[in-house]
């Protein structure tokens, strides 16, 4: 083995993985002639063994033992389908079938969608035999609905890849280059391609919403990247007409992208599929927590589609509440408790001049109470900017524009200032705070320049991640100028940002699940900060 295979290898000893990884190198190694002989073999006893009764369950819960069988079961298929030949990978797709049509945790079957994909990438033809019968099941149940949109959105990915590759490579380069990728190859394919997209059409119309969803995206990433259509004029006009609607209508436009951009612009089975990706553990303090379950993407999917239309609708439920006083007549008790107004124009003059504002003569007697207008909280010099030029989702970037107003932070980074404060969902959501907030734009790529200038300016860069020497939130002081620097939606701080820290803080956590929504923590971030310099 090379030396840094080698050192790779090593990292996972001990690990649950370390045996299924060393066993499935070792047979991808082998020279085809012997490989051949027995790979075939060993797939088609690993799909058997899904029919074991130990896995053949009609419901498991998740990280049961039943469930992480069949993740590694599936786990083992995925690496080995891709050396197959093209015979063993039409007979190893007729089985996947079966299990596709069987009812599993979303987890299982993205190692289900990959392996049938790389089944394809063996054998193209599977596309016209396999996949397009497939497509007509107009009754087929959501699972396997589901599965075909995503093997769908694979094939149109990789016909574009392999059209990219033959247009921008040649000789050498180019046989290298198709050696390294999943493509599908073939005299015919394009042709394929298109009638896959023809029997996409009506699942545009699918009851389920992330199947439209995923329906409408390959259709919208084919007609994107290609000219070459020759739907029939019915279908022609159908698909103009969806494309339109698409782009013109700005909250499906706006879904789309964003779910392009997440699951599938940068999407390449070669590298999901490859051993790093599948065998990779989940790693914390230095120490195996155990083996890595993923999301499957149609769960990603429908979390971020759950997540993206929940912003929304708390966009547009957004109270406008008015002074509310307990009412006796109806039964309630009777309280002094009134909700306390601040009004912002009573205070604008104060805040050129350095100062708070104050309340107007005779006010009072108007029946407003004395402090009402003017904030009585005061706090002792101190400067902190939010950078959150990592941060994608509006509502997240909204409500960071929010709280940032609320606190009176210098101001707020962000990656496209002019995109953000156009869109409708963000002035939604921030409820006019980016009249009155500083935005300042620094693109993702140029953090590490701006983090060493600002700390050459006296600026201490503190970050907010849970890694190996976090500091508690509770037991930080804050320095009088400091960079608040936040990670990227479930993905945090890159590890290139990390060495650029001086702190590094977290919030103390004593549940189950891993992290808080970024917003979230920069909200509770924010508020020890503003707590430590508050005055009496």
């Amino acid at each position: 083995q090379e030396e840094e295979q080698e050192e790779e290898l090593g990292l996972l000893q001990g690990r649950e993985t370390f045996v299924r990884v060393l066993v499935t190198r070792t047979m991808s190694r082998l020279p085809p002639a012997s490989a051949h002989a027995g790979l075939a073999k060993v797939v088609e006893e690993l799909l058997g063994n899904n029919r074991l009764p130990e896995l053949d369950v009609a419901s498991y819960l998740p990280f049961s033992a039943p469930h992480r069988l069949k993740c590694r079961l599936w786990q083992a298929v995925t690496v080995l389908v891709p050396l197959l030949t093209p015979a063993e990978a039409e007979r190893t797709a007729g089985m996947l079938v079966e299990c596709l049509r069987k009812d599993e945790r979303k987890s299982v079957r993205y190692y289900m969608e990959l392996s049938m994909f790389c089944c394809m990438c063996r054998q193209p033809s599977l596309l016209a035999t396999l996949l397009l019968p497939l497509l007509r099941e107009f009754n087929a149940d959501v699972p396997l609905a589901s599965s075909l949109m995503i093997i769908s959105n694979f094939a149109i990915r990789s016909y574009i890849d392999t059209a990219a590759v033959r247009g921008g490579a040649e000789g050498a380069e180019r046989e290298e280059v198709e050696s390294s990728l999943l493509l599908l190859r073939g005299e015919e394919i394009e042709e394929t391609i298109v009638e896959l997209v023809r029997h996409l059409l009506p699942w545009c119309s699918h009851h389920t919403h992330h199947i439209r969803v995923l329906a409408c995206l390959a259709l919208k990433r084919f007609r994107s990247s290609t000219s070459a259509v020759s739907l029939r004029k019915g279908e022609e006009l159908l698909a103009e007409a969806t494309m339109l609607f698409m782009q013109e209508n700005e909250e499906t436009s706006r879904m789309l992208s964003h779910i392009d951009r997440l699951f599938f612009s940068q999407l390449d089975v070669s590298v999901l599929a490859s051993h790093d990706t599948v065998f990779t553990p989940v790693i914390g303090d230095g120490e195996a927590l155990g083996e890595k379950i993923p999301d499957g993407l149609v769960q990603a999917i429908e979390r971020e589609m759950g997540e993206y239309h929940r912003a929304m609708k708390a966009a547009k439920e957004e109270p406008e509440r008015d002074l509310m006083v307990s009412n006796e007549e109806e039964g309630d008790v009777a309280s002094n408790w009134m909700q306390r107004k601040y009004q912002p124009e009573l205070d604008i003059a104060g805040r050129a001049g350095g100062q708070r504002g104050k309340q107007h003569a005779g006010e009072e007697a108007a029946g407003v109470t004395e402090g009402f207008g003017e904030r009585k909280w005061r706090r002792r010099t101190c400067e902190l900017v939010v950078v959150a030029s990592l941060i994608e989702k509006m509502p997240n970037l909204a409500g960071l524009a929010r709280t940032c107003e609320i606190f009176q932070t210098q101001a707020l980074v962000v990656h496209d200032k002019k995109k953000m404060l156009n869109d409708q969902l963000f002035k939604q959501v921030a409820v006019s705070s980016e009249k009155w907030m500083n935005f300042q734009e620094v693109k993702d790529e140029e953090l590490p320049a701006y983090l060493r200038r600002m700390r050459g300016e006296g600026w201490s860069i503190i970050g907010l991640e849970q890694a190996s020497d976090s500091i508690a939130l509770h037991k930080f002081e804050f320095p009088d100028k400091a960079i608040l620097l936040l990670g990227k939606e479930k993905e945090g701080i890159p590890q290139p940002l990390l060495h650029l820290l001086d702190f590094c803080l977290e919030i103390p956590q004593l549940g189950m699940i891993r992290s808080l929504n970024v917003h979230v923590s920069a909200a509770c971030t924010l508020w020890q900060w503003n707590q430590q310099f508050l005055l009496d």
